[in-house]
């Protein structure tokens, strides 16, 4: 993914050499966007979306690691109070855990409804095959990343 978020950064602005002299004399540089961006890039949401869920599922692994840690803890205490304390502490961070998890299904969702949208008609679809790929392999990517972020939280 960082090669791809790299190179879609490094395409976000194109510098054009114009040595027309309808432009200039001189072969003024000229800094454009490219027209797909100009149009609302499509991939612009789903980059954010991506990196939403990307942040999410490292949230739900260092959670996870603080719970297992906190479990261990908790097991070493002997004072009632000390143990009540921590066991509260672990209660909230399984709290945190579930709301992430909830957001991270609802964010996946939204990326599959979104990509869904691009294959309305066989026309849009095919116009957009590209978007729609790209979207498909971050989507299997991201679920898995998320899938095994979760899986390692109920093997706690």
């Amino acid at each position: 993914m960082n090669r791809l978020a790299g190179l879609h950064e490094d395409s976000a602005s194109v510098t054009v050499r114009r040595s027309d002299s309808m432009f200039s004399e001189s072969g003024q540089e000229m800094t454009s966007k490219p027209a797909a961006e100009e149009d609302d890039n499509p991939l612009e949401k789903f980059y954010s979306q991506v990196s939403e869920i990307q942040g999410i599922v490292r949230d739900v692994q260092t959670l996870t690691q603080t719970l297992k840690q906190k479990h261990g803890e908790k097991m070493q205490i002997i004072d009632a109070s000390k143990a009540t304390a921590a066991a509260d502490e672990i209660s909230e961070l399984t709290d945190k855990i579930n709301e992430l998890a909830k957001k991270g299904n609802e964010k996946l969702t939204a990326i599959s409804k979104g990509t869904a949208e691009l294959k309305k008609t066989p026309e849009d679809e095919q116009n957009n095959a590209g978007i729609i790929k790209i979207q498909q392999n971050q989507h299997a990517h991201l679920l898995k990343m998320y899938t095994n972020a979760i899986h390692a939280y109920h093997r706690k």
